[in-house]
């Protein structure tokens, strides 16, 4: 499915394509393709373009952690928390959490997660099904977190 996204959005037209939203998207099922090049190329144009954009810099850390880019992962880890606001419900932690997992670093990817929830994060079906915290699946302390209670 990722790779007919992949699709859809290459046979858009160029104006359309252009478009910010089509980019994200484009980029994000590149993503979920597992394509990460493709991806990290399609994101590092649209950091370029908007270096600010929190959601663009997490992904840029989760695919620099995933090539084994541990110094590049951790500024970027950096970044997303300094692009935090207020009202963002622990989104940058998150990114944080993802970039921790996929770096492996055990003791700070669990503080992480609990961390963004403790902030607001949705405790959703979403972080069952979201392939940056793969890595966690197996912890014991990450599987008490999302044991359904009562």
């Amino acid at each position: 499915m990722a790779n007919r996204a992949v699709d859809w959005y290459l046979a858009l037209p160029p104006d359309e394509a252009a478009r910010w939203g089509a980019r994200n998207g484009h980029a994000k099922s590149y993503y979920v393709a597992e394509r990460w090049e493709e991806s990290e190329a399609a994101f590092l144009s649209m950091d370029e373009e908007r270096p600010d954009t929190r959601d663009v810099v997490g992904f840029l850390g989760v695919l620099a952690a995933r090539r084994g880019d541990r110094e590049e992962a951790l500024r970027r880890s950096e970044r997303v928390a300094e692009l935090g606001s207020p009202y963002e419900y622990g989104r940058g932690i998150y990114w944080q959490a993802c970039i921790a997992a996929q770096l492996g670093d055990h003791e700070r990817r669990i503080s992480l997660l609990l961390e963004a929830y403790s902030q607001g994060r949705a405790m959703d079906v979403g972080h069952h099904s979201d392939m940056d915290l793969e890595p966690l699946h197996d912890d014991p302390r990450y599987q008490e977190l999302v044991r359904p209670k009562g």
